[in-house]
């Protein structure tokens, strides 16, 4: 559907998913979603709906941002330099305000081996605190982790949090990792301190 029709941003054939919806099935993002492609799907509906209902909003009224289908992945513009992608992501979640960072499953999430989960949430935290950041897990798992700290089982938390590791995560393109590791390079601290400001807010 999305190949045939018109991008209304720049008139060329193919256009993201969101800009094939009727008038009034989209609307301004209450939140951007911070994830894994290798997700299930169906456990990020779970985890957004569980999401939503916590904050007493209707799942069918509340919009969420998501790469796979607000961005056009029919025509992908060329690979942008790393302070071009630091400042479009930047100036993108902080219009939105909030990020959801979706881990799954809570104690070996593949969220913090991931590139650009790490570089998403990092880039929220550096953009101030004007940008709200909720956790969020899908129902089964929020229930194996109130079970986990019942327990006082907090070692799992712990490995989870030393299991993260910007300079061993992967991308599933090569040019976004290497313009995720140019980027990470050129900060004080390189690699150091984009781990140690994820672990301060996970």
């Amino acid at each position: 559907r999305c190949r045939a029709l018109v991008c209304p941003r720049d008139n060329g054939v193919g256009c993201a998913y969101v800009d094939s919806l009727s008038i009034g099935e989209a609307g301004p993002a209450a939140a951007l979603l911070s994830y894994s492609w290798a997700y299930a799907l169906g456990d990020i509906a779970d985890a957004l709906v569980a999401w939503t209902r916590e904050r007493d909003c209707r799942p069918d009224r509340t919009h969420i941002w998501i790469c796979s289908l607000c961005l056009n992945q029919i025509r992908m513009p060329p690979q942008a330099s790393t302070a071009a992608l630091a400042a479009e992501f930047g100036s993108r979640v902080t219009a939105i305000g909030r990020i959801l960072p979706l881990l799954d499953p809570w104690h070996k999430p593949q969220y913090v081996t991931r590139a650009w989960c790490l570089f998403e949430l990092f880039t929220a935290v550096r953009n101030g605190r004007g940008v709200e950041i909720n956790i969020i897990l899908p129902p089964s798992q929020s229930e194996a982790f109130a079970a986990a700290m019942a327990t006082n089982t907090y070692s799992a938390l712990e490995g989870v949090l030393d299991g993260i590791d910007a300079a061993n995560a992967t991308a599933t393109e090569p040019a976004d990792l290497a313009a995720i590791r140019g980027f990470v390079s050129t900060l004080p601290g390189g690699f150091h301190t984009l781990d140690e400001t994820v672990r301060g807010h996970l």
